[in-house]
């Protein structure tokens, strides 16, 4: 064994006589790596990549990616393991995905309509509040394309006020429109709209948030 996966151990010397393989990773990755030797001395496989869980000399678990071979050594082959401690990655991802959740709770529960839609205008995404406003459920908005849900009056200026702001030529576009309900009415809403560019995307994605104005439009009359 090489220096790193001594330091990884936790110990001077890693793969010492006496040393079982057992003893380097949990008695579940074991088992799996046990099955992936065997399949490889039979000819199945050349190789093999395997998410296991390391035990350090301490007792400690940690989470590893092992990429298994065979290699000739003085004309015997031999099994070749490279392992990389991957704790700093998974902690990141876990990071990451705890960030996503309290974003999309905080999204999910805001008290305003929230619909996210591609450069097409396309719906990706669209949070409670715009479904209970609306009557649907996330399925009958999910791919449906934004504009279809406004008053056919309104459809052809709000396709060209999405395109302005795909184009960077608007900021954002902010208006009152008639949003059908799902029972067939329509609900008068104030949008604001704007594009952005989120990691990973190449294209802008169009982001609309909107408020019910009916209460509003029944104290004015």
């Amino acid at each position: 064994a090489n220096r790193a996966a001594s330091t990884s151990y936790g110990a001077d010397e890693v793969g010492g006589p006496g040393l079982c393989l057992a003893d380097l990773v949990t008695a579940n990755s074991y088992a799996r790596l046990e099955r992936a030797m065997q399949l490889i001395d039979e000819g199945h496989h050349q190789s093999f990549n395997l998410k296991v869980d390391c035990r350090r000399a301490c007792g400690e678990i940690y989470p590893a990616q092992l990429h298994l071979s065979t290699t000739t050594f003085d004309d015997n082959a031999v099994f070749v393991a490279s392992v990389i401690d991957v704790t700093s990655q998974r902690k990141a991802e876990q990071a990451l995905e705890d960030e996503r959740l309290e974003h999309a709770a905080v999204l999910n529960y805001a008290p305003i309509g929230i619909v996210t839609m591609d450069s097409r205008g396309l719906i990706l995404n669209v949070n409670e509040s715009a479904c209970d406003m609306l009557g649907y459920d996330e399925e009958a908005f999910i791919g449906r394309h934004g504009t279809r849900f406004v008053h056919t009056d309104e459809q052809l200026s709000l396709r060209s006020g999405f395109d302005s702001l795909i184009a960077g030529d608007t900021q954002y576009l902010s208006s009152v429109h008639k949003v059908r309900h799902k029972q067939g009415h329509y609900v008068p809403v104030r949008t604001f709209n704007a594009a952005v560019v989120l990691h990973k995307r190449k294209r802008p994605i169009l982001i609309c948030m909107f408020e019910d104005l009916s209460e509003q439009h029944a104290i004015d009359e």
